[in-house]
């Protein structure tokens, strides 16, 4: 499974309500170390886990697929529980 890439996010605007304790400035870069927190996370560990899962399950998901020749694709179900 190729990852997609989520690029850093720099400076930007925010509303000035964010947090009257910090300066317009200082709530930026709060914001901005959660976007990238959040950046790291899809990157990583949820792509990683989404590999993992498909890995384990693979045989199930592919057990109620269909091959169409014509077009060569696979055509899954989904299962109802």
């Amino acid at each position: 499974m190729d990852k997609c890439c989520i690029t850093k996010v720099t400076v930007g605007e925010i509303p000035s309500s964010f947090k009257e304790s910090l300066s317009y400035y200082e709530a930026l870069c709060v914001v901005i170390d959660k976007v990238n927190e959040l950046a790291t996370l899809f990157n990583t560990i949820l792509l990683d886990k989404i590999s993992a899962y498909i890995n384990e399950h693979f045989n199930d998901i592919m057990m109620d697929a269909l091959y169409e020749a014509s077009t060569e694709t696979l055509i899954l179900k989904l299962s109802e529980d």
